[in-house]
Parts: structure tokens; sequence; C-alpha cells
């Protein structure tokens, strides 16, 4: 798990082998988003506004459920 500085975001875990990114927001919910390729999520990690990466480039791009 990493934290994340962000007023949306307060952590995310990838897992490269499944290529799922699992994002808990500042809420408490968390959502799954698959089929997010690792070059994604090294621009996301590596990105100044994680909350502006993420509606820019995961949001609507790739599919999501929520983690209970």
């Amino acid at each position: 798990m990493s934290s994340v500085e962000s007023k949306v975001i307060s952590d995310r875990v990838y897992d490269p082998l499944t290529r799922s990114l699992v994002l808990t927001f500042q809420n408490g919910k968390k959502f799954k988003y698959s089929g997010v390729p690792s070059e994604i999520n090294d621009a996301f990690e590596g990105a100044p506004s994680a909350g502006g990466f993420f509606h820019a480039q995961i949001k609507s791009m790739y599919g999501a459920e929520e983690v209970t």
C-alpha cells in the first residue's frame, strides 16, 4: 500500500500480475480498477497531482468495482 498526498485519494495498491489498481479515497470508499498497464501506474506514481491524473487517465478508462 502506498500513501498518496492528495485531497481525493488516500492510498493505492497496484498488482502488476493482475494489472489491478486499488484506490482508497479520502471518503473511505475503495475501488479496484482492472486492466491498468504498469506504464499508467508508473505515470500515476510520478504525477504532480494524483487526483488530476486519476480523473484524466484512470477514472473513465478502466473498469471499476467497489471493494467492500
